[in-house]
Parts: structure tokens; sequence; C-alpha cells
């Protein structure tokens, strides 16, 4: 797989960005380089007529001619080097370590030796907030498209503080949605320092989307704005927050 599809694109790349390299630095040799041989090649034709003429020279003839040959020799040294960059050929990849990945889940089901119960308990912990956290996340970008709006799904884009971008396309805004399922019985919601920002930065257009799941049973979201979660310290990392207090803070989608 390496050689046949990995390795080409690399190449292709890395010739397209050496290519362009080159070229601007056999422009650039070529201008500075031909005219220091002109320069040379007109001093040695001018102290070749005063010599014939008799007149004296601070500089013989031929020794300005051999530095317009030497410039000569030189700028196609370079522009032969130059040339030689141009052919890039690829090294056979070669395999410095593997890994074996093998997901929990399966371990969990497969009932494999070693897998404790406290470790099916985690796997089967983090399934749970998984669905919860795509429940939650349908109800609002559905809630989103029925108030008229164009909702976005960022969640996988890291450092953003939100989950979702949602355009009203009567006048372009843009509304930052964090999402936060949470399970019935749970009694807080934890923000990162980075959704702290994200709703100190944009206060306005910032919305904690809160969504509770019971089971099978998905409620409709709540939309906490406006709400004061305080400024991140310099160590801080996340912050959590009454749920209770969030909710009654909170209303419907808007």
């Amino acid at each position: 797989y390496a050689i046949t599809r990995i390795v080409p694109r690399h190449v292709e790349e890395v010739r397209a960005q050496r290519l362009s390299q080159v070229e601007k630095t056999e422009r650039e040799v070529k201008a500075r380089l031909t005219k220091e041989i002109s320069y040379w090649d007109r001093c040695a034709q001018d102290l070749k007529d005063k010599e014939r003429a008799g007149k004296r020279t601070r500089l013989p003839a031929h020794v300005a001619q051999e530095r317009a040959d030497t410039l000569a020799d030189r700028l196609q040294t370079r522009l032969d080097a130059l040339q030689a960059e141009r052919h890039i050929m690829p090294a056979p990849p070669r395999v410095t370590g593997g890994s074996l990945i093998i997901p929990g889940g399966l371990l969990h089901r497969l009932g494999a030796p070693g897998f404790s119960q406290a470790d099916r308990a985690e796997v089967a912990d983090a399934a749970e907030r998984k669905r919860v956290e795509l429940l939650a996340m349908d109800a609002v970008m559905a809630a989103e498209r029925a108030l008229g709006r164009e909702p976005r799904d960022v969640s996988a884009e890291r450092g953003l503080g939100y989950d979702i971008e949602s355009k009203d396309p009567a006048t372009g805004q843009l509304l930052f949605i964090e999402v936060k399922g949470r399970q019935a019985g749970a009694s807080t919601v934890t923000l990162t320092k980075n959704e702290i920002l994200a709703a100190l930065n944009s206060a306005e257009r910032f919305r904690l989307a809160i969504v509770e799941v019971d089971g099978d049973d998905v409620r409709a979201p709540v939309y906490v704005r406006g709400f004061d979660f305080g400024q991140p310290g310099f160590a801080q990392t996340s912050a959590n927050f009454d749920l209770t207090t969030l909710l009654k803070y909170g209303g419907e989608p808007a």
C-alpha cells in the first residue's frame, strides 16, 4: 500500500515544491552570473582595444577574460547541479515499527482473559456516553433546522470550543453551539477551558445546548445563553457547573 499509494502521492507533493524552488533559484543564478559575465566580457574587449592602441591599463585584458570564463564555468556548473535536483526518485519505504490495535469492545464481547470487570464497565460506560453524545447532537441539529438555520457539525475540529456552527441564511450570522448530552440522574456539566473561552469571546453568539437522555427518551434541547461561566485560571483545564442551575437559566432553542 505504501509503495503504490502513499509514496507516489508524497513524491508528487515534494516534486511540485522542489521544482518551484529550483526554477526560482535558476532564474536568480542566471540573472546574477550572466550580468557579471557580460561585465567582464566588455572589460576584456575594452582592455584589448587599449592594449592594441599602446595604452597602459590597470588590468591586463587576459585577466578580465579569465574572470569572464571562470564565471561562465561557474554558471554552467550551477545549472547542471540544479538540473540534477529536478530528478527526484523515491527510496523504497522502510518499516521501522508496527502495532496491533484491538478495540476494547471486541475484547469485552469475546470475553478475553485478563479483561477485568472494571475494564468491562469502563468500555460499557464509554459506549453509553458516546451514544448519548450522538443523540444530543442529532437533537440539536434537528432543532436548528426547525428554526430555519443551517447547522454544520464541526465537533471533529479540535480547539474550537464548540460542536456546531449554525448559519442564519437571512443574515449570514453564525451561532456557536456547544452540545452536552447528559444521562438521566447526572448532576453536573463539564466545560473545557476552550469551551469557556469560546463563551467569553463570543458571548452574544455562543449557546450551550443541553440534552437530557433517559434510555431511548431524548428530551428537547435547552439552550443556555448569556450565562457567566467565569474566567478560567491559567492552569485550569475544565470546570464543572450544576446541571439544575443551567437548566433553570436556559430556555427553548432560539
